[in-house]
């Protein structure tokens, strides 16, 4: 096992300030001590973390030890207790986990260290595989533990051991005569890992000696295939983005398992974790013939825009709302895109620079007002009403652009002017009226 590990062992470790978290047990003893027989070429300066949950009356014999230990072997340690008080009433191993991983950065964090070390082995990762399996979720968390993975902000986790057994572990330490604790409420059946271990890979171990090994091997090709997915799926996104976002028609040419795999993918990208039933409501929208426009909110901030023809996750902008502006005589007001807008009277008008007018015979009482587009706005016509939320609508103008939509109105809210779109009847008065005023576009 001495020689496996050696040869194992990563270069980059050699000298370098290591972390590593010590429970007592049999698993991070032994680690400990295969850390302490690699050859001084190799050897990493050790540093020790150790938490005392204070759940078990022998925690004090075994911080006693392990501060005797390490101070035969001139090993920093850097240890915590987790109060009583602090203790919840529901959830209690994962808020160890998390206290104790809170303090392992810490400690990462005040001794400048990037990597952490813990004595996971292969039995733990047989049992991780099966309680996310168990537990459902994303076919990645299927590959359990990997060897290293970044840590916060700190640098990386590196578990060692994952290639030996719980097995190889003990028999390192009975030959070694190494002293280790155990704990007792690893024999109890409370939590589903516990039962897992007592229960469920003995007998999956008797059907087959070589569990482990099969395991591991079933881990490998999956981190292969999703690496592939990965790779291809990034590229495709890649050849369809747009300035906007990514091509609409191109997504719908793809086969909906595609999808949702390249749908993962955009995921990871805004580091979001969906849900099964976003995932359909997703796919839907995208692929509905009829919701040219449309969004599906992910989180309160973050939503799925669909804008023929392309589409995209982001926030919501939150857009400056735009204060009616009176047109008053000769007066310009400067609109958010930059454009000028004003009244004049017929004679004076200049239309020839005009990008678009707006012809009146009359001016309405209360006079113009530019604004933009509001619930139960209509246009006037002589066919009659018509909805301006429906003529966007049928001018294919996204949700955003509708809001933004500005229009030249009366105080008493009759539509006069969709601009860049439509004009209403209502300013041409009689047939035969004289134009006696232009509202300039420019």
């Amino acid at each position: 096992m001495e020689k496996q590990f050696q040869k194992n062992w990563p270069s980059k470790l050699a000298r370098v300030p290591i972390l590593v978290a010590v429970s007592t047990g049999c698993d991070s003893m032994v680690l400990l001590d295969l850390l302490l027989q690699l050859p001084a070429q190799l050897r990493p300066k050790i540093q020790v973390v150790y938490i005392d949950h204070q759940l078990r009356a022998q925690s004090q014999v075994e911080g006693d030890f392990l501060r005797k230990y390490c101070q035969v072997h001139q090993l920093p340690l850097f240890e915590k207790a987790w109060p009583v008080a602090a203790h919840p009433q529901t959830g209690l191993e994962a808020a160890a986990r998390k206290f104790r991983y809170d303090f392992f950065a810490e400690v990462m964090m005040q001794t400048k260290t990037r990597y952490l070390l813990t004595a996971h082995h292969g039995d733990d990762q047989v049992e991780t595989i099966l309680m996310k399996l168990l537990r459902g979720g994303k076919l990645a968390q299927l590959l359990g533990m990997a060897t290293w993975r970044n840590f916060r902000k700190q640098g990386q986790i590196y578990r060692p051991l994952l290639a030996f057994s719980k097995a190889e572990l003990y028999a390192y330490a009975h030959r070694k005569g190494l002293t280790y604790f155990e704990d007792e409420t690893n024999a109890q059946d409370d939590y589903l890992r516990n039962r897992l271990r007592h229960q469920v890979v003995p007998a999956l171990k008797a059907e087959n000696p070589r569990l482990l090994g099969q395991v591991a091997s079933y881990r490998e090709q999956l981190s292969q295939t999703l690496t592939t997915v990965a790779y291809f799926g990034q590229r495709y996104l890649k050849d369809i983005q747009t300035e906007s976002g990514y091509d609409l028609n191109c997504w719908q040419n793809l086969p909906r398992p595609v999808q949702a795999q390249l749908w993962d993918l955009l995921l990871v990208q805004v580091k979001y974790n969906q849900n099964a039933k976003q995932t359909r409501q997703v796919l839907e929208l995208l692929n509905n013939p009829y919701r040219p426009n449309g969004e599906v909110q992910l989180s309160p901030k973050l939503y799925l825009f669909k804008r023929s023809p392309n589409f995209w996750i982001g926030e919501k902008s939150v857009t400056a709302s735009f204060t009616p502006q009176p047109l008053k005589l000769n007066q310009w007001q400067t609109l958010p895109d930059g454009r000028h807008i004003g009244l004049v009277r017929a004679e004076d008008a200049s239309i020839e620079a005009a990008s678009d007018y707006l012809e009146l015979t009359a001016l309405p009482r209360g006079g113009l007002y530019v604004r933009t587009r509001q619930a139960g706005d209509k246009l006037v016509t002589r066919a009659g009403h018509q909805k301006v939320k429906k003529i966007l609508i049928d001018q294919k103008l996204s949700p955003e652009a509708r809001a933004k939509q500005l229009l030249v109105t009366d105080r008493a809210q009759n539509v006069y002017w969709i601009l860049d779109l439509k004009k209403s009847d209502l300013s041409r008065g009689q047939t035969n009226a004289k134009i006696q005023y232009i509202v300039v576009l420019f």
